[in-house]
């Protein structure tokens, strides 16, 4: 999550050289890497404390629902997004109020679905970001409507929380030693 919410920090610093298209390019293979990364991880490090996990009915029903509503809220904001934005006169309002809902929306149904507490927050913070980041742009004239700033701090946020959660984990969790029970 916080390498998606990434590119909402650096894509504008990266519009005026590589284009809107390009600046948003870029992360494909970040993401590739860092989705092999995680495979990689998982296989070496987590496997082995956990063993292979068989999610239960109860918890794949979950799973298929959040993936359900997640194609639905998805497919509601694309379309409404696509519907507002295609007026070239879209005020900043309008298209902050639109992040904010989205935002709001997708991480409370995660949330939910997962019974996760912190993806509220996080939402919370992804909420907050496009806000924050217009206000410091018409107060401060921070630049790029202060997205850089505010969607880097709930990213750094996010990736932070992530890497101390892991390695806790790691210290709580060691690595059975073969032949001892």
């Amino acid at each position: 999550m916080g390498l998606f919410i990434l590119e909402f920090a650096v894509a504008p610093l990266l519009t005026t050289s590589l284009g809107d298209f390009g600046s948003s390019f870029i992360f494909l293979p970040i993401w590739a890497l860092a989705t092999v990364m995680i495979l990689l991880i998982k296989h070496h490090n987590l496997t082995p404390r956990m063993g292979i996990v068989r999610l239960r009915l109860t918890r794949q029903v979950r799973l298929f629902r959040l993936s359900i509503a997640l194609l639905i809220a998805l497919v509601f904001f694309f379309i409404t997004g696509t519907l507002a934005l295609m007026e070239m006169n879209a005020s900043i309002v309008l298209r902050t109020i639109f992040m904010v809902a989205m935002a709001l929306i997708i991480f409370s149904v995660a949330a939910h679905v997962l019974q996760q507490n912190r993806l509220f927050l996080y939402g919370c913070m992804v909420a907050l970001a496009p806000i924050l980041g217009e206000w410091l742009w018409v107060n401060l004239g921070v630049v790029h409507h202060g997205y850089p700033l505010t969607f880097g701090i709930a990213c750094l946020t996010i990736i932070t929380t992530g890497i101390t959660k892991f390695i806790l984990f790691l210290k709580r969790y060691t690595i059975p030693v073969e032949g001892m029970e």
